[in-house]
């Protein structure tokens, strides 16, 4: 059991996408706990459940008549006539309500609509709620049946499944911050435009446009922006579309992600040549998921990998402890093994060792 568990836990701190971590985290939690039926339930902003990956242990006949069951909750219990016995899936989440098991014989769910239509036909019994929360953000749930001859899930395994939330809550985390092995921002997300004039004077932009703008041209330890960065760069961008080159692309790196800023002429606005620049400018992934790729060539274990990223996105040992919830001498010792490991002795020489091979040069001012 403490070998599964702590196989789910670093699975949830290795950086997958949430869309991988959640087939493998059911699969563990049903060698942890043993059941037939596993899901996890996605929402949405709204918390409403818009997706479901299920772990089924069910044979081939029970398996097509639970999906003409999950068609009829659908269409009549979900959010609905659930409220009767329990509270709902968007209730659940709103209210945070970390977990509900309906083990005891006597619950007024034994003796509803729900149970006779939804889960007596397919001869499941024990339903068990666990909701994924991270701050602010509702994930969704893990939901998890029994046969009705087999026994109701103890108190045991429901601390089993609260713990497995809360690291399946930190992999939602992860991504949410960019800090992914193939991570890239929320499509979306982080884009935003600018206008510059003719001459590449700054004109306007939306907020996170702007903001992009800052981030991409602050100078910072890997010393990959020249300071005059923010000055040269509209006018640079105005020049690049005007000459209408193939590539109209800049892109700038630090460690705060890789911005990719598109300029292009409005001709709409003006026949002449002092038509006015708009600028596209868009957050395509982290440092962080690099520094994670570029630390597997050095032979650090997973914990010191996940220190080797913090340190390099900026974290203290105070932040770090934190963050992997050890006392701070703990988190000092880590740091000193990861540097040993990588050969350095500061943060600016891990980033440097690190992204040795992936530094995309400042097209600004390339080498000569």
């Amino acid at each position: 059991m403490k070998r599964l568990m702590r196989e789910y836990e670093n699975l949830c701190t290795l950086g997958l996408p949430a869309r991988e971590v959640v087939p493998l985290a059911l699969d563990l939690l049903a060698r942890m706990v043993g059941g037939a039926f596993f899901s996890f339930i996605w929402a949405d902003e709204r918390m409403e459940a818009v997706d479901v990956s299920v772990l089924n242990t069910l044979d081939d006949a029970s398996s097509q008549q639970a999906m003409d069951i999950k068609r009829r909750y659908a269409e009549t219990f979900y959010n609905r006539r659930e409220a009767e016995v329990a509270p709902t899936f968007t209730e659940l989440l709103r209210n945070r309500i970390p977990l509900i098991n309906f083990s005891h014989p006597r619950h007024r769910l034994y003796r509803s609509a729900m149970y006779e239509e939804i889960f007596r036909p397919i001869d499941m019994k024990h339903p068990l709620r666990v909701t994924v929360i991270d701050g602010e953000h509702r994930h969704g749930m893990f939901a998890a049946l029994r046969a009705r001859e087999d026994r109701a899930f103890s108190e045991q395994e429901e601390q089993i499944f609260l713990h497995a939330a809360r690291h399946l809550a930190y992999a939602f985390e992860l991504e949410r911050a960019g800090r992914l092995v193939h991570g890239e921002s929320i499509e979306g997300e982080d884009a935003g435009f600018l206008l510059l004039d003719a001459s590449g004077k700054l004109l306007h932009g939306c907020e996170l446009g702007l903001l992009l703008f800052h981030e991409a041209t602050r100078a910072d330890g890997l010393a990959q922006q020249a300071a005059a960065t923010r000055e040269t760069l509209p006018a640079a961008l105005a020049a690049r579309a005007r000459d209408a080159r193939p590539s109209q692309e800049f892109v700038l790196s630090n460690r705060r992600g890789t911005f990719v800023f598109r300029p292009f002429l409005m001709r709409s606005a003006s026949a002449s040549g002092a038509a006015p620049v708009a600028v596209t400018v868009r957050r395509r992934g982290p440092v962080a998921a690099r520094l994670w790729q570029e630390s597997a060539r050095f032979g650090l274990s997973p914990r010191e990998r996940q220190i080797a990223v913090l340190l390099g996105m900026g974290s203290s040992y105070e932040d770090i402890a934190d963050r992997i919830a050890v006392s701070r001498n703990t988190a000092v010792s880590y740091v000193r093994r990861t540097y040993e490991k990588l050969g350095v002795h500061q943060r600016e020489q891990l980033l440097r060792q690190l992204l040795a091979s992936t530094v995309i040069p400042d097209p600004l001012h390339p080498a000569p």
